[in-house]
């Protein structure tokens, strides 16, 4: 059973290695897009791998398993797997979307890290952020466009409506 949390492990880190990497040497338009695909990859790669390899080579074999063992083990590596990436979800997501971390960001890049309001305020186009938030709803299938108007699909009012009720339920502020 190790084996397959030693092979999710693997398969995290080398789906981390080859994001930054691709990130890093390529440009690229849909990011996050690319990121799920990637983890698809790493996750078929671990599934694989699984059920390929031997099992019990940590333990020299003392320990068998059989068919009902290995899927037990297999499904414990992926669920682990699959919190890792949607932990690197949110982190990924915090860097990206996050308008106070690249706020901080921009004022570290400013000498001795100050700045007032409206040095920050210049580094942002209102505009631009709402644009890439829009494409980004259109391309996911919540928004349509038409004629410069925008139209909630049946996903995006499930979504709207899901969203509503837990923004109430748990007292947020309107709007953000």
């Amino acid at each position: 059973m190790i084996e397959d949390i030693l092979l999710s492990f693997g398969a995290f880190i080398a789906f981390l290695l080859v994001h930054w990497t691709v990130f890093h040497f390529r440009n690229i338009t849909h990011r996050y897009r690319t990121v799920q695909r990637l983890s698809i990859v790493f996750l078929a790669a671990y599934t694989l791998s699984s059920f390929l390899l031997p099992h019990g080579l940590i333990n020299d074999g003392i320990v068998e398993i059989g068919l009902r063992g290995r899927i037990v083990s297999y499904l414990n590596g992926a669920l682990l797997y699959l919190f890792l990436y949607f932990s690197y979800a949110q982190f990924y997501f915090l860097i990206d979307r996050g308008v106070s971390a690249r706020m901080m960001v921009e004022l570290s890049q400013l000498p001795n890290g100050t700045g007032t309001f409206e040095t920050v305020a210049s580094a942002y186009v209102p505009e631009r952020l709402l644009r890439r938030r829009v494409d980004d709803m259109l391309y996911g299938g919540y928004l349509t466009e038409t004629n410069g108007t925008l139209v909630l699909t049946k996903k995006g009012w499930m979504f709207a409506k899901l969203f509503g009720f837990w923004k109430k339920f748990i007292h947020l502020y309107p709007g953000g």
